[in-house]
């Protein structure tokens, strides 16, 4: 887990009242997908939660190098078929560094290694 992972989960558990969930809702019930989706749309924010997050780091992992594997893990994609019979790996000392490169990189850290493009 990454470092601002771990803090936001810090946070997260102050805030949330005593809650076993890491994002109560106001009554103390899990968040239902229908309710992330109403304050994406009420924000005027023109994507699916769920993929936009998912589409923005596969494509950034292309973008840095990251193996298709350990990429692909990340996102918890299944190999199957013959590929996935003999992959036994779960590759998680690789995973943990791409997603603390990931948060350094979403953060804006210095350290995340990234030369920007734009000016």
């Amino acid at each position: 887990m990454t470092v601002r992972a771990l803090a936001l989960l810090h946070d997260a558990k102050k805030a949330g009242g005593g809650s076993p969930l890491i994002f109560p809702s106001a009554r103390g019930n899990p968040l239902s997908d229908a309710t992330i989706s109403k304050v994406v749309r009420e924000n005027g924010i023109q994507v699916v939660p769920h993929a936009i997050a998912r589409a923005c780091f596969r494509s950034w992992c292309a973008d840095v190098n990251v193996s298709r594997e350990v990429a692909e893990a990340c996102l918890a994609h299944v190999v199957k078929g013959v590929e996935g019979a003999y992959q036994r790996s779960d590759l998680f000392e690789r995973r943990r560094s791409v997603m603390q490169k990931w948060s350094d990189y979403v953060a804006g850290s210095s350290s995340a290694d990234v030369i920007l493009l734009h000016g």
